[in-house]
């Protein structure tokens, strides 16, 4: 598969989940969570979902997309680099945040 076409097909699948987060079914049924702490979590999670996951698909880009005289699975060392810290930073923000929202979820709970 071309490169840009898997990583527009990518993006779109992104694009519907993130859809299904912020508007659609899955939106519908945490507006019916019973508690706030629970709303909270899906919003939290959902914010987490919607900025971490957005750094993928950026350094995919820069690493394959930006390099297009190289064929299919071949990077140079440069753009194996970039692509190794962009995923290395997309995994920091988003289980780094992941963890302080289970941590800030925990602390509440014990404060109640």
């Amino acid at each position: 598969m071309a490169k840009l076409v898997g990583f527009v097909l990518g993006c779109a699948a992104w694009l519907y989940i993130l859809y299904e987060a912020v508007a659609g079914e899955a939106a519908m049924y945490a507006a019916k969570l019973p508690t706030a702490a629970s709303k909270s979590a899906f919003n939290t999670l959902k914010v987490i979902f919607s900025i971490g996951w957005t750094i993928y698909p950026i350094g995919f880009a820069i690493a394959y997309l930006c390099f297009f005289d190289q064929p299919a699975g071949v990077l140079s060392a440069l753009a194996m680099g970039a692509l190794n810290i962009i995923y290395n930073l997309a995994d920091l923000v988003n289980k780094g945040a992941f963890g302080l929202a289970v941590w800030s979820a925990a602390a509440s709970d014990v404060e109640r």
